[in-house]
C-alpha cells in the first residue's frame, strides 16, 4: 500500500487542527464561565472611554488592574461601540483558538509534518478543562498564554534559521505587558541567547543580543515611567495587595502547584516529557520549553497560588507542557520500537497513541482536589449572577453620590456605577500597603483588610459577607458561612462606630433571593 502524499497528509493535519479548535469552542461553551475579576478591568476601560482616566473611581489614581495590554485592547474595542463584556469574552476565545493553532503549528514543525502525533499537542490544549474555563472568562489569561507561546516559538525559530529580526523581543515585551509573569519568560530567553552568544563567538552576536534587550528595556522602561507619572507608584497596586507573606505564601504556592500536578495528570506528563531529551534534533526546543515552564511555575509559587478557581495561573504553561509531552511520546515510540524491546514500530505507535488518548482524557477532566471546581461551579451558577443583580439594583435604587464597600467589587461596581471601596485593597492604595502578620496563610489574594479605615470612609452601603445574597431574609445580622470571610471582616464588625452608624437592610432580588446589607443611617433609597 502506497503512503499518503504530502498534500493528503497536510489535509488530514488541517482537518485535525480545525476539529481541535471546534472542541475548544464546545468545551468553553460547556463551562460558560465569567470571572468577577474581569469586571475590574472592564470598569477601568469604561472610565477611560468616558474620559475619566484610567481609574477605578473618578479622581483616585490607583493601578488596580493586572494587565495593561488587556486594558488597552478592551478599551479600543469599547471605543468602537462594542459591549465590553462581550468583547472581552470574544477576544479571550479568539486567543484560545489562536493558542490551539500555534501549538499545532509548532508541533507540526517538530515532526516535519510526518507524524499523526503532531495533533496531540493542540488536542491536549483544546480539551483541557482550565483552558475551557478561562477562554470565556473575560480575563487576560488566554491572551497571556498565547503571547507566552508566541515568544517561545519566535525564540526557537530565531535560533533555527538565524533570524536577524528580534520577533521574540516584541512578543516578549507584549507578554510582560499582558501579565507581570511575562518577564520570567523574557529572562529565560535572554539567558539562552546570552549562552548561545558565548558559545558561538560570532561577529555581531553581541550587537544582536543588545538590540534584542533594547527592544524590551525601552518598552518596559517607557511603561514604567508612565506608571510613575500617572499613578505615582513603581509597581502595580495589585502587587502590594497580594504580597508580603514570605515563606508562608510560597508554601501555599507549592500546595497550589502540587494540586495542579495531580489534577491534570502532569506528573505523568513531566515523566513522559523527560523522554523528549532523547530527541537530539529538538533538544534546543525542549530545553527552552522546560526552562519556561519551570520559570513560570516558580513565579506562581512565589505569588502564593491563586484564589480563583480552575488553576488560572497555570493555564500559560499548558501549551508548552503539551508540546513537551508530544515530543516525549514521539521519542518513546522510537525507544519502544528499537531492537532491544522487540516491539514492532506499529505496535509501539499504538501503545503511544493509547497513552496519548489517556492523557487527553485526564486533562479534559475537571479538577478533583481542593475546591477548584466547586468554586468555579458556585461562581458560575450563583455568585456572579447574584453580584450582577446587586449592581443593577444599586444602580436603580442608590441615591446620587452613593458609595459602597465590598468584597468582591467587580460586577457590583461595573453595573452600579457607584464609587467603590475594595476591602481587599486591589483598587485601594491604603489597604494594599498594610502589613498583615498572618499574610500567606489564608485565601490567596483575599487576605488584606482594614475595618476601621473602611468605616472611616463612611460608605453608603456595606456589602459584607461576600455580598450576602440568601434564599431568606437575614434576621439579626449577616450569618457568615465562610470562616475566611469572617476573619477578613471581623475587625469592622467589632467597631462601636459600625453599630452606631449602620442598620441591617434586606431587599428582594426576585428569583435570586434576598440581598442583606448595612445601610448608612439617614440614607433614603430611591
Amino acid at each position: 500500500m502506497t503512503a499518503p502524499s504530502p498534500a493528503v497528509r497536510d489535509s488530514f493535519w488541517y482537518v485535525g487542527v480545525v476539529l481541535a479548535a471546534l472542541a475548544l469552542v464546545a468545551h468553553a461553551a460547556l463551562y460558560d464561565f465569567i470571572s468577577d475579576d474581569a469586571f475590574i478591568t472592564l470598569r477601568y476601560a469604561r472610565n477611560w472611554i468616558d474620559g475619566q482616566g484610567i481609574v477605578f473611581n473618578a479622581g483616585e489614581y490607583v493601578e488596580g488592574y493586572t494587565s495593561f495590554l488587556w486594558l488597552v485592547a478592551l478599551s479600543g474595542q469599547g471605543a468602537l461601540g462594542l459591549d465590553l463584556l462581550t468583547a472581552a469574552r470574544a477576544e479571550g476565545l479568539a486567543c484560545g483558538l489562536a493558542l490551539v493553532v500555534l501549538t499545532g503549528h509548532w508541533a507540526r514543525r517538530w515532526h516535519n509534518g510526518r507524524r499523526p502525533m503532531s495533533l496531540l499537542a493542540p488536542l491536549l490544549v483544546a480539551t483541557n478543562s482550565s483552558v475551557a474555563a478561562y477562554s470565556l472568562a473575560g480575563l487576560e489569561t488566554m491572551l497571556f498564554s498565547l503571547l507566552v507561546l508566541a515568544t517561545l516559538y519566535a525564540a526557537w525559530r530565531e535560533e533555527e534559521v538565524a533570524s536577524s529580526f528580534p520577533w521574540s523581543a516584541g512578543f516578549g515585551l507584549l507578554a510582560a505587558l499582558a501579565r507581570p509573569e511575562g518577564l520570567a519568560v523574557v529572562l529565560v530567553i535572554g539567558f539562552f541567547k546570552a549562552r548561545r552568544m558565548v558559545q558561538s563567538r560570532r561577529d555581531g552576536s553581541f550587537r544582536a543580543l543588545a538590540g534584542w534587550g533594547a527592544v524590551i528595556a525601552l518598552g518596559l522602561g517607557a511603561h514604567e515611567l508612565w506608571r510613575l507619572a500617572y499613578y505615582g507608584a513603581p509597581l502595580p497596586n495589585t502587587f502590594y495587595a497580594k504580597s508580603g507573606g514570605g515563606l508562608a505564601q510560597a508554601g501555599r504556592g507549592l500546595l497550589y502547584t502540587y494540586h495542579f500536578l495531580l489534577d491534570h495528570g502532569s506528573l505523568f506528563t513531566i515523566a513522559l516529557a523527560a523522554a523528549a531529551w532523547m530527541d537530539k534534533p529538538q533538544r534546543r526546543a525542549v530545553r527552552l520549553l522546560t526552562a519556561a515552564v519551570l520559570a513560570l511555575t516558580l513565579a506562581v509559587v512565589l505569588e502564593g497560588g491563586d484564589g480563583l478557581p480552575m488553576y488560572r495561573f497555570f493555564v500559560p504553561i499548558l501549551a508548552p507542557l503539551a508540546l513537551l509531552l508530544q515530543g516525549g511520546l514521539a521519542a518513546s515510540t522510537g525507544v519502544l520500537s528499537a531492537g532491544a524491546t522487540g516491539m514492532r514500530p506499529s505496535t509501539a505507535s499504538l501503545v503511544s497513541g493509547l497513552a496519548a488518548l489517556g492523557l487527553v482524557a485526564v486533562n479534559a477532566d475537571r479538577p478533583r482536589l481542593g475546591a477548584y471546581y466547586e468554586s468555579y461551579q458556585y461562581q458560575q451558577e450563583v455568585e456572579v449572577p447574584a453580584w450582577t443583580a446587586v449592581g443593577q439594583w444599586l444602580n436603580a435604587h442608590a441615591p446620587p453620590g452613593s458609595s459602597f464597600a465590598a468584597v468582591p467589587i467587580g460586577a457590583v461596581a461595573y453595573y452600579s456605577g457607584l464609587r467603590a471601596i475594595d476591602m481587599l485593597g486591589l483598587t485601594d492604595a491604603h489597604i494594599a500597603r498594610r502589613t498583615m502578620p498572618e499574610m500567606g496563610r489564608g485565601w490567596a489574594g483575599h487576605e488584606k483588610h482594614d475595618g476601621p479605615y473602611v468605616l472611616g470612609r463612611r460608605s453608603t452601603f456595606l456589602l459584607l459577607g461576600n455580598i450576602n445574597v440568601t434564599p431568606q431574609p437575614a434576621e439579626g445580622g449577616i450569618q457568615y458561612l465562610n470562616q475566611n470571610v469572617f476573619e477578613r471582616e471581623q475587625d469592622l464588625l467589632r467597631q462601636p462606630e459600625f453599630r452606631a452608624q449602620y442598620r441591617l437592610q434586606t431587599v428582594s432580588l426576585d428569583s435570586l433571593g434576598y440581598l442583606n446589607f448595612y445601610l448608612l443611617a439617614g440614607t433614603e433609597l430611591r
